[in-house]
């Protein structure tokens, strides 16, 4: 599908020269020379928007190898050059000057225990991080064009047999995505690893990790989790009583747009899009609790000079709520005894 702003315009993955296609998508990419790279769960196809058409990616390596197999991810580096993973089958670099197709492989002998490449991510310096399953992290230098490995930091801790499922790059540190078990972080200048400080996004399925505007994004099945440099963090989630929050809590991708806008896709809820990345609301919903909010229909909204924030509302109610974010219905009898 394609969103110009305005409408959305649904298009079949078709190479008519060909005769073949593929709509089950699993990773999108615009070059820069505008080009759409495509990645499905049988190879790779790009689209042309000026002649409207679809290609089939049929280059292969010098070894005859062609990625007709599922794909996870795919990025381009300042280079130019298009990087693909597809995890049965290994990681490729093709240079579009060229035409040159390259195959990488985490199981180079450099471990006693080899996985596939899971996900990859760009660095600001244009190096290249994977993430495997089982084979911990691979740098590949865009100076040298060297790929290495690390398995363990400085201190000992391992990734060796831990499935590394997203990766991101947050500026001073990789944001290191564990399935099933831990959020990570790793300091390449320090080569040290260690645990996030957010304790109720561990253990969980974690799928998809994005970091804009200060913000590390952090997508599970079971919602979003919004955690800022400072160890603070919002847990975004499927509600009955917020309909503009999420569609659904099992979120499978995510995206930082030119304008700062996040688009959240989901399993089974479609695609969610909050505008700007630094954006976030705590709400406050009526309930029967002390210190909840008793009002539901907020017809106004003042600050007194104690910095109390007065709330009316048109079914009766008027609350005040202190500095520590504290409800307190005013009864104006009790009030004015």
């Amino acid at each position: 599908n394609r969103y110009d702003g305005n409408l959305l315009k649904t298009y079949d993955v078709f190479d008519c020269s060909l005769n073949v296609g593929n709509n089950n998508i699993s990773a999108l990419c615009e070059s820069y020379d505008g080009l759409l790279w495509i990645g499905t769960d049988k190879g790779v196809y790009t689209y042309d928007v000026a002649s409207d058409t679809f290609h089939f990616f049929s280059v292969r390596t010098k070894d005859g190898i062609m990625i007709d197999d599922w794909i996870s991810q795919i990025l381009q580096d300042p280079t130019g050059n298009i990087w693909i993973i597809s995890p049965p089958v290994g990681a490729f670099r093709y240079n579009p000057e060229d035409c040159h197709l390259v195959k990488f492989s985490a199981g180079s002998g450099v471990s006693a225990q080899t996985g596939n490449f899971e996900c990859m991510c760009l660095r600001a310096n244009g190096d290249i991080w994977f993430g495997t399953n089982g084979s911990g992290l691979f740098e590949y230098d865009i100076k040298t064009s060297i790929l290495r490995q690390y398995l363990s930091d400085k201190n000992g801790n391992s990734l060796e047999g831990r499935n590394i499922y997203a990766l991101c790059d947050c500026g001073g540190y990789l944001a290191i995505a564990i399935h099933e078990e831990e959020l990570l972080r790793y300091s390449p200048e320090e080569n040290l690893l260690s645990q996030i400080d957010c304790p109720d996004v561990h253990y969980k399925i974690l799928r998809a990790l994005l970091f804009c505007d200060g913000h590390l994004y952090v997508g599970t099945q079971n919602g979003l989790f919004i955690i800022d440099n400072d160890g603070t963090y919002f847990h975004e989630t499927e509600s009955a009583l917020y309909p503009h929050g999420l569609s659904d809590n099992m979120i499978y991708s995510m995206f930082c747009d030119r304008d700062g806008g996040i688009w959240v896709g989901t399993i089974k809820g479609g695609v969610n899009y909050a505008p700007q990345s630094g954006l976030m609301f705590k709400n406050y919903v009526p309930g029967d609790a002390q210190g909840d909010i008793s009002g539901r229909r907020i017809s106004e909204i003042q600050k007194d000079p104690d910095g109390n924030i007065w709330i009316s509302a048109e079914d009766g109610h008027l609350d005040v709520m202190d500095s520590l974010g504290t409800f307190r219905a005013v009864n104006f009898d009790a009030d004015n005894a």
